[in-house]
Parts: structure tokens; sequence; C-alpha cells
């Protein structure tokens, strides 16, 4: 007999920010090119690229996030790449001349908590049963 997938604290969390990560894929990926001008490394692969890639990272989030608690770690280690590369890139469009410093800062702080959130919420325990 199977288990039903249930979708506990750690799922829910996760199917939150899975969904967060397909919408700012999407965001991404219909933008104007000359938009992500300003990111040094966002800019020279393409919005497309860069937008697809973040959808389908959400996108196995959001499978994982009904996977059990211990089994649904992909979905976080899935979760985690787009928001240190959104990082990475501000820290080096700053270095490079491509945005000032104080709005890559800003930017930087922004999606390096946005990480650190999805670690913290990958430590959960969820309800005991």
């Amino acid at each position: 007999m199977r288990k039903k997938l249930r979708l506990g604290q750690r799922g829910a969390f996760l199917l939150v920010v899975g969904f967060i990560q397909i919408v700012l894929g999407w965001s991404t990926y219909v933008t104007e090119p000359e938009t992500l001008r300003a990111y040094a490394i966002a800019g020279e692969i393409g919005p497309g690229v860069v937008g697809l890639v973040q959808i389908g990272l959400g996108a196995v989030a959001c499978v994982n996030a009904f996977w059990p608690p211990g089994k649904d770690r992909w979905g976080f280690s899935f979760a985690i790449p787009a928001p240190v590369f959104w990082a990475t890139d501000a820290v080096i469009s700053s270095a490079f001349g491509f945005v000032p410093w104080e709005l890559a800062v800003r930017s930087a702080a922004f999606w390096a908590g946005y990480a650190v959130l999805i670690l913290l919420g990958s430590g959960m325990q969820g309800i005991k049963e």
C-alpha cells in the first residue's frame, strides 16, 4: 500500500518558495532584454535562459513539497541556486561598474536574505504525529 503524499509545514514552505521562484522566473523571462543589461551575468546569458532555469528550479521545488520530510531535501536544494545567483550577480555587477554599489548592496542583501530564509526553512522539523 502506498503512502499518501501530504503537505506538512516544510512542504507548505517549500511550495510557497517554489511558487515564488516560478513567478520571479516568469517575470525575468518576459522582461525586455535591455532591462537585465544592468546585471553582468544575467545580461550576458539573457533573460530567456535565466527565466526558464528559474522556472524549472521552482517547479522541482513545488513537486518536492509533497514528499515526506527528509526526502524533500532535493526541493530545498533546487530552491537555493536562484537567490544565490542573483545575490552573486549583484555583487559582480557592482564590481565591474554595471550598477552603483548602493543598489548592488541592497539587491545582494535581499537575495542573500531570501537564500538564508530558505536554508532556515529546510531545517524545520515539522509537527510530530
